[in-house]
């Protein structure tokens, strides 16, 4: 809900996933991202999710946890990704640099 209701308020609809998707996914973070390990059932997992997405019109699906960036592998993904650590790196840097 936390970045629906954001996004919600810059006109920007969001379209969330099953709560099959969502243990799924918060399962390949506690017991795997965490720790450190990256293993390639996780990523088609977590593609077979954008797919999913994908399907239902979405247009870019945001990796709402800093772990989940350890997946993208750089190959092709059925939609755009949003990684919340990049966003939020480069929206410091920005506010480092306008505080002068």
């Amino acid at each position: 809900p936390f970045y629906a209701e954001r996004l919600s308020r810059h006109g920007i609809d969001v379209t969330s996933v099953s709560d099959d998707d969502i243990h799924a996914t918060s399962d390949i973070i506690y017991t795997e991202l965490v720790r450190g390990e990256v293993h390639s059932a996780s990523r088609a997992r977590l593609k077979a999710v954008v797919e999913n997405m994908a399907a239902r019109g979405a247009q870019a699906a945001i990796l709402g946890c800093t772990e989940l960036g350890l997946l993208d592998d750089g190959s092709e993904w059925a939609l755009p990704l949003v990684d919340t650590v990049e966003v939020h790196s480069r929206a410091a840097v920005d506010w480092l640099v306008s505080a002068g």
